[in-house]
């Protein structure tokens, strides 16, 4: 599995992710695996071809294709032995541009990801002249983030902003009202993403979640699970497998160390899960 060519990321002051940029040399020997992100994602294709599945739906991948995914839907990407592609994933926090607190007119950004149509589709229309402007700001902020010393976040925020505003300009995927939307915002879920990081380590309780969403457990589990296609457990399995990934790629700590910072009980319970989630082992992510 090759390294990745570039890679940026931003937090908050309480160490929660806002924004990252990377860039991946894929081909078919990349561990692919379905998946779903507590962000939201914009893609892009620099260079060959491949295969998007998202919630069962295949796209065909080339270059200059630009995909948008929400924070439920499950995708992954399969290639042809003799496919090889260059990738821009932009993940990024709805915070980074909006808050509940915040300015409405700044949700207005997020509306392609939170309020779509029925047209709605996951690749942008190929055909449509304004997606050439789309993709140069995608490829205007991999060049901001390739030197982090030399741009100020605002920059990278007002990049993001210009790269929206023209697909909410030019692109007819947003409903007219919320009642004819595909889905809607989950405002609530920030606070409840933010307390499941902060306590990866310990017990994580339906009853604790829906109380920091100010909703009845029951209701709670619904509504999570209508808006992640996953329900509340299996997403806080996903979380510590991620979070697992993180200190394998970026500290020298023994497995047990991580499995216990994760919320895992014991190895076996680790490495069940791990397997389940990623296909692959936790030595297989530290050799690469």
């Amino acid at each position: 599995m090759a390294q990745l060519l570039q890679e940026y990321n931003m937090n908050d002051a309480d160490g929660r992710l806002l924004y990252r940029l990377e860039t991946y040399p894929l081909d078919s020997s990349w561990p692919f695996m379905p998946h779903t992100h507590p962000y939201l994602e914009i893609s892009a294709v620099k260079s060959g071809s491949g295969t998007y599945v998202i919630n069962g739906r295949r796209y065909a991948m080339a270059e200059g294709d630009v995909f948008l995914f929400d924070n439920r839907e499950i995708h992954y990407i399969t290639m042809e032995p003799n496919e090889k592609m260059t990738n821009v994933v932009v993940h990024f926090a709805p915070r980074f541009l909006w808050s509940p607190s915040g300015n409405e007119m700044d949700y207005d950004f997020l509306l392609p990801f939170f309020r779509r149509n029925a047209q709605f589709e996951n690749r942008l229309d190929r055909d449509n002249p304004a997606l050439a402007a789309v993709r140069q700001h995608i490829w205007d902020m991999e060049a901001l983030t390739a030197q982090p010393d030399e741009f100020t976040p605002m920059e990278l925020k007002i990049a993001m902003c210009r790269m929206l505003l023209d697909i909410r300009r030019h692109f007819p995927i947003v409903a007219d009202t919320v009642q004819n939307a595909v889905n809607t915002a989950p405002h609530r879920m920030d606070q409840v993403y933010k307390y499941i990081d902060d306590n990866l380590e310990n017990d994580i309780r339906l009853d604790a979640l829906a109380k920091v969403a100010c909703m009845s457990a029951s209701y709670f589990s619904a509504y999570f699970k209508r808006h992640h296609g996953i329900g509340p457990v299996e997403f806080i399995s996903r979380r510590r497998v991620q979070k697992a990934i993180e200190l394998i790629r970026t500290t020298s700590d023994n497995f047990t160390e991580i499995y216990s910072r994760c919320g895992f009980n014991n190895s076996t319970s680790f490495l069940k899960t791990f397997k389940r989630i990623t296909g692959n082992t936790p030595s297989f992510y530290r050799k690469k």
